[in-house]
Parts: C-alpha cells; sequence; structure tokens
C-alpha cells in the first residue's frame, strides 16, 4: 500500500512536469508576433523592391547615361556605315554593321540587338532582386522568415517557402515587329552629266573673268575674240590646252566626288536619326512591358509567401490544439491521479490507527 502510494506521487509529479512543460510558453501569443514580424517584413521588401525597380528603369531610359539602352542603341546606330546600292536604276544609301553585312536586313540586325540588350538587362535585375537588393534581396528574405516562423521544435522539417521561380521575359520579343523603313534614295547624276551641267552653270563667270582680265591689260575683246585667242595659244602650245583640260577635269571630278559624298553622309544621317530614334522608341515600349512581367513575378512571389503563411499558421493551429488536448488529458489524469492518492492516503492512515490499537 505504501509502496502504491510512492507510485502514485511519482506518476504526480511526471504529469505536473509535463503540465509545467507544455503550459510554460504561451504559443498562441508566441506564433502570433512571429507571423505579424513576417508579413511586416514581407510588405516593407516588396514596397522597398518596386522603389528600387523604379529607379532601375530610369536608368536603363536615361538618355543622358552611358550605360542606358538609349545610348546603346545610339552608339550601335553611329557604327553603322552608309552603303550605296542601286535599285531599279536608282541609287539608294542603306546602313550595314559591316562590309561583310551589307546585304542583310538592318531591322533584323537592330531587333536583335535591342531585345537582347532589354533581356540582359531584365535578367540581371530579376539576379539583383533574388539576391541583393534590399538586404540579401529575396532569398533572404525567404530565409529570415523561415528562422522567425521556425520556432517550435521539429515542427517544421524543411522551409514552407518556395524558392524564387525563374523570369521569362521572352514572350514579349516572339513578336512579329513592324520594320522601319531602312533605306533612302539619294539623287545623283553622271559624270559627263555634272560636268556639263557645271560648265553651263559657270560659263558665264569664266568668260567675264576673262573679260575682267584682258580690259586690266588695256584690251577690249568680245566673247568671239577671246575664244579666238584662247585657240592661238593653244595651238602654239599644246600641252597647255592639255594641262588645262586635264585641270578642268580633275577639279570637276573632284567637286562631283565631293558633292555625292555630301549627298551621302546627309542620306546616311537622316537615316541613322530615323533608325536610332525608331528603335530607342521601341525599346521603351520593350522595356514597360518587362517591367509588367517583373511586378507580376514579384505579385507571384509575395502571394506564395502569403500560401506559405497560411501552411504555417495551419501548422501552428494543429500544434496548439493537439497542446490542448494533451493538457486537458493530462489535467485529467492528474485529477484521477490525485483522487487516488488521496483516498489511498485515507486507506494508509485507517490501516495505521488499526495497527496502533
Amino acid at each position: 500500500m505504501i509502496e502504491e502510494d510512492e507510485e502514485l506521487k511519482l506518476k504526480i509529479k511526471k504529469f505536473q512536469d509535463k503540465l509545467t512543460e507544455i503550459t510554460s510558453q504561451n504559443w498562441k501569443d508566441i506564433t502570433k508576433s512571429a507571423l505579424i514580424n513576417v508579413k511586416d517584413e514581407k510588405d516593407k521588401f516588396f514596397k522597398q523592391i518596386k522603389s528600387d525597380l523604379a529607379q532601375a528603369k530610369s536608368a536603363i531610359l536615361d538618355n543622358f547615361s552611358k550605360r542606358s539602352v538609349i545610348s546603346k542603341i545610339q552608339d550601335f546606330v553611329e557604327d553603322l556605315e552608309p552603303t550605296v546600292f542601286k535599285k531599279q536604276g536608282q541609287s539608294y544609301v542603306k546602313l550595314a554593321s559591316n562590309k561583310r553585312d551589307e546585304n542583310k536586313n538592318i531591322n533584323e540586325v537592330l531587333i536583335k540587338f535591342s531585345t537582347l540588350t532589354i533581356e540582359e538587362w531584365a535578367l540581371k535585375e530579376w539576379e539583383e532582386i533574388n539576391n541583393f537588393y534590399n538586404d540579401g534581396g529575396l532569398n533572404q528574405l525567404l530565409k529570415r522568415s523561415y528562422e522567425h516562423v521556425n520556432i517550435i521544435p521539429e515542427l517544421f522539417s524543411s522551409s514552407p517557402f518556395l524558392t524564387p521561380s525563374e523570369l521569362d521575359v521572352k514572350s514579349n520579343f516572339m513578336v512579329s515587329f513592324m520594320p522601319i523603313d531602312s533605306e533612302v534614295r539619294i539623287k545623283q547624276i553622271s559624270m559627263g552629266g555634272y560636268i556639263m551641267k557645271t560648265l553651263r552653270a559657270n560659263m558665264m563667270q569664266v568668260m567675264m573673268m576673262a573679260t575682267m582680265l584682258f580690259a586690266i591689260l588695256g584690251q577690249k575683246t568680245s566673247k568671239n575674240q577671246i575664244f579666238g585667242e584662247l585657240s592661238k595659244v593653244f595651238k602654239a602650245v599644246p600641252l597647255l590646252l592639255g594641262l588645262v583640260v586635264f585641270m578642268i577635269i580633275f577639279m570637276l571630278t573632284n567637286a562631283y566626288n565631293q558633292e555625292n559624298n555630301v549627298k551621302l553622309e546627309e542620306a546616311g544621317e537622316k537615316l541613322k536619326k530615323e533608325v536610332s530614334s525608331y528603335y530607342q522608341s521601341l525599346s521603351k515600349n520593350l522595356i514597360e512591358k518587362v517591367i509588367q512581367d517583373i511586378n507580376l513575378a514579384l505579385e507571384y512571389e509575395a502571394n506564395r509567401i502569403d500560401i506559405g503563411l497560411e501552411r504555417v499558421q495551419e501548422a501552428y493551429n494543429d500544434y496548439i490544439l493537439e497542446t490542448e488536448k494533451q493538457k486537458t488529458k493530462i489535467q485529467a489524469n492528474l485529477q484521477s491521479l490525485k483522487e487516488k492518492e488521496k483516498n489511498l492516503s485515507k486507506e494508509i492512515t485507517e490501516f495505521k490507527k488499526l495497527i496502533k490499537s
């Protein structure tokens, strides 16, 4: 009987210790606080990320930054070479990246360059969001969130928060873009036509200069007399005629080439300006779409965290419910054991009285 009493006391002590262990932490308040901390940090994180993304967007579209897509397209177009080609008997100018690519459509080259530049920027930006922005990026936020919620021993064998998804922006570049007219016609006349036109345009000035020269020398001459005198000089010195003809052809040829070069440069600059402006505008539109994709991806990641928190809340609720059940069961066992212990103590007392009597 005494041994049974000692055994009851040990059981009571064991259940009391277990009850103390269960009730030592107010898990309802502790878990509530943990969830609030995670939600607050998550909200602050994504608010800051949106601010960082807005700054990144401004930088990539900054006209005055050499690192912006606007400047990169400008520099790319400036490096293109204007080349002349014939189409339907007319002279045209188009842009080419090098001599080997003269027959390649410059729209294809620029679309590839623009989309690749934007894609690289977007993926790099997503990498920054995941690993660097706002104190370690999204990955560190998920790690900290897991540390916040993993407060009940052995409740979570792994993190309830999923790693960030990959960003897919290529769908924005798989559409057919409207190309710009990448060639321009230049008006050119033949060498012979240019020489005849120039001689006719300048013959009157030449005759006036010759007349003034003879007048200065004290001779009054008419147009026919001037040609007659020049004819005599050229017959007397044939080499002089050849030299004059050579000089005239040489100067006219240089003037012809210079005029054509000026036309080519003007046409090339005009074409570069139009092409650059078009693809800068196209890049701005593409970046707007890519930013929308990034924002949607961020909303998706924020929702995934909320789903993770819901799972955590469910796990907490199950744990707290199970703890309450254990508490109730232990209290019931304690009450039963104490009643037994009380009755047994009475029996022991009565037994001792009987022995003494």
